[in-house]
């Protein structure tokens, strides 16, 4: 219900009736495009107060050696992929034709893998939190320091579009972050389209003006780069979150009585 609502509302701000092909309607198809990716990011913070609540059983379980650290983070990553596989796909169902973007197929299929592939945030939450249980020992904190980021992600992309400070802080923060990869796959697999391609008296085409103006003018093979970067940040944060919970000091939860036992025996 609330993928529903949130698609709902935008495309009803996003009126496709109302957007043209020019430099002004321009910024607001990107300007949604971004709501999307806005919104997956944001898609993994309902999923940090059961994973917090699950570190005392799975701490006590470990040192019981009921099982192996992988054998929890693993398998909480696999099954998570079809449920984003299910929320790409039908919010990119929804709000894809019903806004207006390019109406080739392959523009279709290809904007999917960008919003999917799976993506980075949901897994680095993980990790975040766990940092927060194990160093700070403030779950709560720890889970607003999720809301903390997505604000600093907003203003590094509007940084670098308005281009007002300085540029080795622009890219080290630019390309460190998850987001900029998906957002430079959607807008290259839009503006790249044939309907942005009218070229204008500077000898740029309408797609290429509009993408030089918000910082994301990249050539279409970077739309694959971007999307194997996604991947590979992915596994980063996983592999990071499995290194976490078999070598991090856990000050927030305490060893079992009968795991100390046995140490002790």
């Amino acid at each position: 219900m609330q993928l529903l609502f949130l698609a709902m509302v935008a495309i009803s701000v996003f009126i496709r009736t109302r957007m043209k092909i020019d430099e002004v309607h321009a910024s607001q198809y990107l300007g949604s495009l971004f709501y999307g990716l806005l919104r997956l990011t944001a898609s993994g913070i309902s999923e940090l107060a059961l994973t917090g609540s699950r570190f005392g059983v799975f701490y006590k379980q470990s040192d019981l050696l009921f099982y192996p650290v992988w054998a929890y983070s693993i398998s909480s990553t696999i099954l998570r992929i079809p449920f984003s596989f299910l929320d790409a796909f039908l919010w990119t169902s929804l709000v894809y034709y019903a806004i207006g973007y390019s109406p080739e197929p392959e523009s279709y299929f290809q904007v999917f893998p960008s919003t999917f592939a799976p993506f980075p945030p949901p897994s680095s939450d993980k990790l975040t939190l766990l940092i927060g249980c194990c160093c700070i020992s403030n779950p709560i904190f720890c889970g607003n320091m999720r809301s903390v980021y997505i604000t600093a992600d907003n203003i590094i992309q509007w940084l670098h579009s308005s281009a007002i400070i300085d540029a080795w802080l622009d890219k080290m923060g630019f390309w460190m972050s998850p987001m900029t990869y998906a957002e430079i796959g959607v807008s290259v697999n839009e503006f790249h389209a044939p309907r942005w391609q009218k070229v204008s008296s500077s000898k740029e085409s309408l797609g290429q003006q509009v993408l030089i103006k918000h910082g994301l003018n990249f050539n279409e093979y970077l739309y694959w780069i971007s999307v194997g970067t996604l991947v590979g940040m992915w596994v980063l944060y996983n592999l990071g979150f499995t290194l976490g919970l078999s070598y991090l000091k856990r000050k927030f939860y305490s060893v079992p009585f009968h795991a100390r036992t046995c140490k002790e025996g």
